[in-house]
């Protein structure tokens, strides 16, 4: 059954070192609903036993699914934040391999007007592809990199963003500015990973 969280408050006789009734708390984790039941064999009871009190409180969806998925720690919070990086840049990328030019995010005609937008040039089209395939390769390495656990093509897509981070603030200009925080994300979370 679902788990629950479960104490049990058994009062006993009085205790002939004390002279009063005193008490003794056993709580159990995960009491699955289906085990309400009580054993009355328990030591914890006694034929002078007076109350018995059990209090069930169901577990959070959230907590459940942690327990059963063994919780979530930075490591996976990293591994996610490289896949999700990574598969955003598809789009941009993308858009470069087969419609170069064409405005598809948020401050896009501001930003190609500043790339190389002269659409007479012969290695117009060749650059853009070339450009995005690059992209595309380098965001597939890293998620491979990840997923098998590859030291060396992790460290090499930290290398990546940190020489990219590097490029865009030494060539600055404003349209750069929504993919510095994804490639300041995927730096530290390849960091987490790497180091």
């Amino acid at each position: 059954g679902s788990g629950f969280f479960a104490c049990r408050q058994v009062s006993v006789g009085k205790d002939p070192t004390r002279g009063n009734r005193s008490s003794r708390r056993n709580c159990l984790a995960s009491w699955p609903r289906s085990s309400r039941s009580v054993q009355y064999g328990s030591p914890l009871l006694s034929p002078q036993s007076v109350s018995l009190t059990l209090a069930l409180k169901p577990e959070s969806p959230a907590t459940k699914a942690l327990r059963v998925r063994g919780g979530v720690g930075a490591t996976d919070i990293a591994k996610g934040v490289v896949y999700g990086a990574s598969t955003f840049m598809f789009l941009p990328a993308g858009r470069d391999v087969l419609a170069p030019g064409t405005e598809i995010m948020p401050g896009d005609d501001k930003l190609l007007a500043k790339l190389y937008s002269d659409t007479s040039g012969e290695g117009y089209g060749a650059m853009w592809a070339m450009w995005g395939s690059n992209w595309i390769l380098l965001a597939v390495m890293k998620m491979l990199a990840v997923k098998t656990g590859a030291m060396d093509f992790i460290k090499l897509g930290l290398a990546a963003d940190v020489a990219t981070l590097g490029l865009m603030f030494k060539n600055w200009f404003p349209e750069l500015m929504p993919f510095v925080p994804l490639f300041v994300a995927e730096t530290v979370a390849l960091a987490k990973l790497a180091l």
